[in-house]
């Protein structure tokens, strides 16, 4: 990467290494190529190398000591201290961490060094890097070893920018896991040439980069995407609540760019239900249904307007007829609509939608359903040469091959059952979703909500993981501890500045219905926060 046309040769400012290689750092973060992100409180950081197929791969630790290594085809290389390369990785770091503001390259390329106003800021913002880089001169370059990164010890939780390639994979790039991205790269990003309807373009989730993509969206999407259109189609996600299940299922619909639906199952769920449900309309024995006035006539209208009443009564001329003969005419009407029958609409399920049009389904908790054979109704479906065979209509019709079945169950939920086998047997890949770790709880606060104390947000990911593991260390699943729970108490916390009083109702009040586990639960944010 050439600087010899870098605007900052044409200014008079501080040429030290951080200047020299700003220009590098900011056109690498253009190329598409780099990538940069965090694991836990580390930053890693990649970017190609000055040889093709290389791969440079920097890892700075909350100390500011720093690894690095070259990832070539078949194993890796050790870097050198003094490389330019280590200093550009390095600026990418701080301006992940630190938020620093950067000033786009073709700005500051087309001003040439003659705008004042790009000038100053390349003197701020090339004095903030060198400052920061002074904090990260602590201890000296060594060299990150091939079994750190092939065991996903640095594997980012968060990428910022980019796409990891080498951390991300392990083993030289090899297969072991996904390669991770920013959430908004992925929308579409294994989408087919077909053509949605409006309607349905708005049923497609779309993700922004306050999600974190796991691997599962990420390995499912990409499964369907390359199969033949008959297989890897059904799949399931268990585990506890709130360790994102169901967004995961958007997830793999917005990669996929296909209309995402949910049918939510409960103990009474039966057979019928699978498919379709009558609702009442507005019709009676083939009569549309209107407003009946002639319910609203009283004995003073009766004899006052006896004619008129009839008449509103019957629709029939009511000259000469009495206020008796209205009478009798609204018996014989209440006789008549209490012998008709109502009309009923047959409506289609989101299961038999999506298998007719070719959508992502969540079948949210089928383990809740009373009977465990209710399921087996959709057997024929969930096989390769999947039909459809609606009850009632008689109407018979294959699955549409772009149809996506995903089961999101936490299978030790109060009031989950076993799953039929028959069922199991259908589903081509479960993945389990374990509790969210302390790490991942507090970067996964500090990207979706405004609270951006990283030290306090650990201390609070830890408070919920201990409520989270002492819960189900006594058996107690009358409530719930998770995501959701940290990130309310992060919101709240925000607006209203006191951790120990937002705790109380975003975590504490929904743990459990037991007063007497409220209380032991509360004592665990007692101990870490005490209210002002």
């Amino acid at each position: 990467m050439s600087r010899t046309d870098s605007p900052l040769n044409k200014l008079s400012i501080d040429t030290s290494a951080v200047s020299k290689n700003l220009y590098d750092a900011l056109k690498a973060l253009e190329n598409g190529t780099t990538a940069v992100g965090v694991v836990g409180t580390t930053y890693v950081v990649e970017m190609d190398g000055a040889t093709a197929g290389e791969r440079y791969v920097c890892v700075i630790l909350p100390d500011g000591t720093y690894k690095t290594t070259c990832a070539i085809q078949g194993g890796y290389i050790t870097m050198s201290k003094s490389d330019d390369a280590i200093y550009v990785m390095r600026i990418m770091a701080i301006f992940a961490e630190h938020c620093v503001p950067t000033i786009p390259v073709s700005q500051w390329e087309v001003a040439g060094g003659t705008d004042l106003s790009v000038r100053d800021d390349l003197v701020r913002l090339t004095q903030t890097l060198q400052g920061l880089l002074d904090a990260y001169e602590v201890g000296s370059n060594i060299n990150l070893k091939a079994a750190s990164i092939d065991d996903g010890t640095y594997a980012p939780d968060t990428v910022f920018h980019g796409t990891f390639t080498i951390l991300a994979n392990g083993s030289n790039g090899t297969a072991v896991r996904k390669s991770i991205m920013k959430a908004s790269s992925f929308n579409g990003s294994f989408a087919d040439n077909r053509e949605l309807t409006p309607e349905e373009l708005l049923m497609v989730p779309v993700l922004d980069d306050t999600y974190i993509l796991g691997d599962a969206e990420q390995e499912v999407a990409e499964e369907v995407s390359k199969s033949k259109p008959t297989e890897l189609r059904n799949f399931m996600f268990a585990g506890p609540s709130g360790t994102g299940k169901t967004e995961a299922s958007k997830a793999v619909a917005a990669g996929l760019k296909r209309p995402y639906t949910t049918f939510v199952c409960d103990a009474d769920t039966d057979r019928t239900s699978l498919f379709c449900r009558y609702t009442p309309t507005a019709e009676r024995d083939g009569a549309k249904e209107t407003f009946q006035f002639w319910k609203l006539i009283n004995d003073e209208d009766m004899e006052m307007d006896p004619e008129g009443s009839f008449e509103m009564v019957t629709g029939a001329d009511g000259t000469g007829k009495t206020a008796d003969d209205v009478k009798r005419a609204i018996e014989v009407r209440k006789e008549e609509e209490s012998r008709a029958k109502p009309a009923f609409t047959y409506v289609e399920s989101e299961i038999v939608k999506a298998f007719r049009y070719g959508w992502v389904l969540e079948i949210q908790e089928p383990t809740t359903i009373k009977d465990a054979a209710v399921l087996t109704e959709l057997n024929d479906v969930m096989t390769k040469v999947g039909k459809v065979r609606l009850p009632f209509t008689g109407e018979i019709f294959p699955r549409h091959p772009d149809c996506v079945v995903i089961y999101t169950t936490n299978l030790e939920y109060n009031g989950c059952r076993a799953m039929n086998q028959s069922v199991i047997d259908r589903v081509d890949g479960t993945y389990f979703f374990d509790d969210i770790s302390e790490t991942q709880l507090a970067e996964r606060a500090y990207v979706q909500t405004e609270l951006k104390d990283r030290d306090l947000l650990s201390k609070m990911a830890k408070v919920v993981a201990g409520i989270t593991t002492n819960l189900r260390d006594c058996g107690d699943d009358t409530g719930v501890c998770g995501l959701r729970s940290m990130l309310a108490w992060a919101r709240k916390t925000h607006i209203h500045g006191d951790p120990y009083a937002a705790a109380m109702t975003a975590v504490i009040g929904k743990c459990s219905t037991d007063r007497q586990t409220r209380e032991e639960m509360k004592a665990v944010v007692e101990t870490a926060f005490k209210s002002a």
